[in-house]
């Protein structure tokens, strides 16, 4: 429901934004509006889960085959870094 408003809640901080609002008044009481929904707002839990997964799912993107082989070759160097600063 949150994301077919245009709202992003991530780890308790919402953004909203207007850009060039000719009712800039009217967008501010909207967006009271809008904490006093969300404070009160009792969502289901699978609208809850949905949402966190449709999260994770656009932050973790697949990665093509050589980008997976490049990071994973540093991963292996820096913890082979790490390895030897902890022997000296």
């Amino acid at each position: 429901m949150l994301r077919e408003l245009g709202v992003l809640v991530l780890a308790g901080v919402m953004t909203l934004l207007s850009y060039r609002d000719p009712n800039f008044c009217d967008t501010l009481s909207i967006y009271v509006q809008v904490a006093a929904f969300l404070r009160t707002a009792d969502f289901p839990a699978v609208d809850i889960e949905t949402a966190i997964i449709g999260t994770i799912g656009d932050l973790d993107q697949p990665q093509s085959a050589d980008s997976a082989v490049c990071t994973e070759c540093l991963n292996r160097f820096r913890l082979h870094v790490r390895k030897l600063a902890v022997c000296r």
